[in-house]
């Protein structure tokens, strides 16, 4: 903003700022007319206007101008600098959804009544083109997103190598680095969790391994896969085994918690046989309520507990599930044949002994949160809320993955080291346990039955 003399001899009050064209050369605004720099002077960006205007060497202060505009000020100056701006931070933050940029952007430069829904899609539609430019072109086959990992060569904020694997016969790409898998074979208790939507084009699901050290759940192996076949599984376990070999560390958990997919379940016997294998908590009560659903029982289910009751039934001993189901439950269950169905669903798949998932699996009588993939499904709905939108570009999702994701790993592996605290924080959680705890110490002192007991504590996962 500066003062110059009018032809009259009057001062007047000019406004002078620089901005960005759209091919990103420097543009001059000068009273709301725009000038593009060509040799020793600024000219109108108009072609048939012949206005132009001269600055000092520091471009801070008008020496002369020359010609007058014959057409009026340019309208879109507003939406040209939000536009830059926008294009700025998407650049800067490749995961940020392009409305909620322009949105902040136009609330933050006060010009809101300036701005109608044609300028905002013309600002989104700069934002896509600026995004487009900066990350390699986004792959047409499964073949090419191969091709972009070789050449992207992740590596990690500490200078790790951060791809392990990129087999292209089997299509399976595997991330991780040696302070991770150093961490992984530390931690007793490992938990493997997958996630869908938003992997990659080409992959089926984004399947990660996490460690468990003094109660930090770390996110630490991420692997893109093409199946939920059971050679797929092995391959994977199989190949970042090896590769604690090579770092000649030793990966040989003592417990593995994972859903109710057989496929998995095999993987991990022929990998590491000697290791225990308990299922999720919250997938378990996720495949009996699908089984609700599936039977038509949904009302009975709000309207009466016996349904709900059959969930407590995984806070027991093992050894103890059967007999409270034969002789607890079922002798109250509803005259309903469709109550029937059910009952005869948890025998065959989790009751008895030889069934496909047996109570050794899933039963235990603790509180304890380790029991469930939780934490492993907080991170993939965090990790999911990353993007805008589902199955995202390969190098988007690489660029997350080790910018964002891996350098808050580092920050939970260093914690977990320093045996910082990490209680849960939520109250109805902490509440829940409290309960729970209360439950399993008055059933033990025998203060309450044992269909009691299964009672007060089925209701932590009521659907």
């Amino acid at each position: 903003m500066e003062f110059i003399e009018s032809k009259s001899g009057k001062k007047m009050l000019v406004t002078m700022e620089f901005i960005e064209s759209k091919s990103g050369k420097k543009m001059l605004v000068l009273d709301q007319f725009k000038y593009y720099f060509t040799a020793n002077r600024w000219r109108c960006y108009k072609k048939d206007c012949s206005a132009s205007v001269y600055l000092n060497e520091k471009n801070d202060e008008i020496v002369k101008r020359k010609g007058d505009h014959f057409h009026d000020p340019c309208k879109t100056i507003h939406r040209q600098k939000i536009s830059i701006a926008c294009k700025r931070k998407a650049i800067e933050d490749i995961s940020q959804r392009p409305k909620k940029i322009i949105l902040s952007e136009v609330y933050s430069s006060n010009t809101n009544v300036d701005i109608n829904t044609q300028d905002i899609s013309a600002i989104r539609k700069c934002i896509y083109r600026a995004r487009r430019q900066t990350l390699p072109t986004n792959p047409t086959c499964i073949s090419e997103v191969h091709d972009v990992i070789d050449f992207l060569k992740p590596i990690t904020s500490k200078n790790e190598n951060f791809l392990m694997i990129n087999d292209i016969n089997s299509n399976i790409i595997i991330f991780s680095c040696e302070t991770n898998l150093s961490f992984l074979c530390k931690s007793e208790t490992v938990y493997i969790d997958g996630t869908f939507s938003y992997c990659p084009n080409f992959f089926l699901q984004l399947f990660t391994l996490h460690g468990f050290i003094n109660n930090h759940y770390v996110p630490l192996v991420f692997c893109l896969l093409p199946d939920k076949k059971q050679e797929t599984y092995f391959k994977v376990l199989s190949v970042i085994t090896t590769k604690c070999d090579e770092y000649n560390l030793i990966l040989n958990p003592k417990i593995i918690t994972i859903d109710f997919e057989i496929a998995i379940h095999n993987a991990v016997k022929l990998v590491w046989p000697s290791c225990a294998i308990k299922g999720c908590r919250f997938h378990l009560t996720q495949s009996w309520y699908r089984k609700i659903q599936e039977l038509g029982l949904i009302v009975d289910y709000k309207q009466n507990n016996w349904l709900k009751h059959t969930f407590g039934l995984m806070y027991l001993n093992p050894e103890d599930v059967s007999d409270c189901f034969v002789f607890d439950l079922m002798s109250d269950m509803p005259d309903n044949h469709k109550y029937s169905q059910y009952t005869d669903y948890l025998l065959e798949t989790y009751i008895h002994e030889n069934s496909k998932f047996p109570p050794k699996i899933w039963a235990c009588m603790t509180e304890s949160l380790s029991q469930t993939t939780n934490n492993c499904e907080s991170f993939h709905s965090h990790f999911n809320q990353q993007f805008y939108k589902s199955h995202p570009n390969i190098s988007i999702f690489l660029k997350i993955l080790v910018e964002n994701v891996q350098t808050d790993t580092y920050i939970k592996i260093n914690s977990a080291n320093l045996n910082i605290p990490n209680t849960p924080k939520n109250k109805s959680t902490l509440l829940k346990c409290a309960r729970t705890s209360k439950a399993i110490t008055d059933f033990k002192n025998k203060l309450i039955s044992r269909y009691s007991y299964v009672k007060c504590v089925a209701f932590n996962y009521v659907k």
